[in-house]
Formats: structure tokens, sequence, C-alpha cells
């Protein structure tokens, strides 16, 4: 992983697994920007049954999360009064 270009977590709680975001190439005045996430349930939260059915809420979540990052990217910069 280029630490210039990715960031990875490990998920040690209920759930675990590892995620990664990877900035991309730009292309003109844009830069792709990647989630890649691998989480694995444990039995008694359903297993892989479970991650099934909490994989298009978790999707939900993450999207309005990566629609809140993008508006804080690119929020014009803040300038201090003074």
């Amino acid at each position: 992983m280029d630490a210039r270009r990715a960031i990875g977590i490990e998920h040690h709680g209920l759930v675990k697994g590892w995620g990664r975001f990877t900035i991309g190439r730009r292309r003109g005045n844009r830069t792709r920007f990647t989630w890649t996430e691998r989480l694995r349930f444990p039995w008694w939260m359903g297993g892989p049954v479970g991650a099934l059915a909490a994989k298009p809420i978790l999707r939900r979540v993450w999207r309005r999360n990566l629609a809140t990052l993008k508006q804080i990217v690119e929020a014009p910069p803040v300038t201090s009064a003074g």
C-alpha cells in the first residue's frame, strides 16, 4: 500500500475486518477516491448471512459519510477575519 495514496484500518470490535481508502490518479481537475472494506460478522450476528443483510444498510451509511466528506473537501477555504 502506497502511504501517499492510501490509508488502511483494521476492525477489532464485534465485527472484525479491514478497510482502505485510496486516492487514485487525477483526471483533469478530478481525483478518484475509493473505499474498500471487508467485514466478518460473528455467528451470533448471523455470520455471512448477517453480513449480507447488513450490506445495503452499510452501503447507505458510507455513501452518506462519503458525500459529507466530499462537501468538506470541496468547500471553499475559510479565511480569518482580521
